[in-house]
């Protein structure tokens, strides 16, 4: 019986000296945090879900389409607080491909409530002249003009 408790103390005091060790990393009120944007792709005017491989209706022409592969890009990111101040993402661009990502996260947004938001679909024009570039805008993303040094904004097939 005895050993029993000895053995309920040394599993109760090596829990309380694990929980006593963690330290709480969320600060309470951070200064700057992430913010995902997800974009949600509709279809039409009843805004049907927009989905590869999915025959779709065109609503005037009652043509039907498929989409293999859609991709594009988004730039220049910019949320308005409620004071009406802009902040600007830095290195802003994105590259959206549906059945792979819907989202773009934001890193370090000073913390606040934000009341709008502005982007540019595509890349814009300094940057889409650079030539070949990094991250989103990488080559091996295939949306670069090989013979022509400029993004492909949107790829539909």
């Amino acid at each position: 019986m005895k050993k029993r408790n000895i053995l309920a103390f040394a599993v109760a005091f090596a829990l309380l000296l694990g929980f006593s060790s963690c330290k709480d990393t969320d600060d309470p009120d951070p200064q700057e945090g992430p913010v995902t944007l997800v974009f949600d792709h509709v279809w039409g005017i009843d805004s049907n879900p927009f989905d590869l491989n999915v025959e779709l209706v065109h609503p005037k022409t009652k043509d039907t389409m498929t989409f293999t592969k859609i991709k594009y890009y988004i730039s220049n990111i910019q949320l308005q607080n409620a004071d009406g101040n802009w902040w600007v993402e830095d290195e802003s661009y994105h590259l959206i491909e549906l059945g792979l990502t819907n989202e773009i996260k934001l890193s370090k947004v000073p913390s606040g409530d934000y009341k709008a938001i502005r982007f540019t679909h595509g890349v814009d024009s300094l940057r889409n002249v650079s030539g070949a570039q990094e991250g989103a805008l990488a080559v091996t993303n295939n949306m670069f003009w090989s013979w022509n040094n400029g993004y492909i904004m949107l790829k539909a097939e």
